[in-house]
């Protein structure tokens, strides 16, 4: 029965033995796949893409937003004369001349925009049409 006993004990010392070198086994795996998930993470990391930008311009939009802009400038060319005329001038005389400066600025707007290509305002100056140009000014 001591003998039995001892050769049973022997097994099982066997058998843990056995697992225990599984377990070790499969320890060492798992940290070796891990030191290669961290290499590849690192290389990843340090692998930076091109980014290359580029510019896109929509030459009808500048087109259209540079009329604004100078609308805007007429306008506050013409709010400045204004309040700067008001501090000197006999106000019979005002007027007359806000006529001028304004007749001035929208003459320099006028021909600013004759002057661009793709405005589209030379062809309805040409063809006379009022409202066209009221709705483009508006934009």
């Amino acid at each position: 029965m001591r003998v039995d006993l001892e050769e049973a004990k022997t097994q099982e010392n066997a058998k843990l033995q056995s697992a225990l070198q599984d377990i070790q086994l499969q320890f060492k795996e798992t940290k070796e796949l891990l030191a290669k998930e961290r290499e590849a993470a690192k290389k990843a990391v340090e692998v930076v893409p091109i980014i290359q930008e580029v510019l896109v311009v929509d030459p009808v939009m500048l087109e259209k937003l540079t009329n604004e802009n100078e609308k805007l400038k007429s306008e506050e060319c013409l709010r400045k004369e204004r309040q700067r005329v008001s501090h000197y001038l006999h106000s019979s005389s005002e007027t007359k001349l806000l006529e001028k400066v304004q007749h001035e600025l929208l003459v320099t707007y006028a021909n600013r925009l004759l002057e661009k290509e793709h405005s589209g305002c030379r062809a309805l100056f040409r063809d006379d049409k009022v409202e066209d140009l009221d709705v483009q000014a508006l934009l």
